[in-house]
């Protein structure tokens, strides 16, 4: 971290009084959790633990809600549902067979 603020005030500059310093300070983060968002997913690497964070489940739930009412869908509606479930397959392995089976019944 030190070497990237360090090349940040070498391209921008030095702060002076006539030029704000352009490193923001108080967007570091000074304590390390093994909790971080990779790809779209939650990786806990302390527990090592891979999750969803909060707007992707609730995502999730409303499409699987809309899709438990449906009688019928079209081409578009199961390829948007095929790719929210492909992105999730990758983190639940168990699911990946699953996946393979309803991307081969729409095709």
């Amino acid at each position: 971290m030190a070497a990237s603020v360090l090349a940040l005030y070498h391209i921008l500059a030095h702060p002076t009084a006539n030029h704000h310093d352009p490193v923001s300070g108080g967007n570091f983060q000074a304590t390390y959790s093994g909790k971080r968002k990779v790809t779209g997913f939650i990786v806990n690497s302390q527990s090592l633990e891979v999750s969803l964070p909060n707007y992707k489940q609730e995502q999730l739930q409303a499409t699987l809600a809309i899709w438990l009412k449906q009688k019928n869908y079209s081409l578009l509606e199961a390829a948007e549902l095929l790719g929210l479930l492909n992105n999730l397959s990758g983190i639940c392995r168990w699911m990946r067979p699953h996946y393979f089976v309803l991307q081969n019944v729409t095709r």
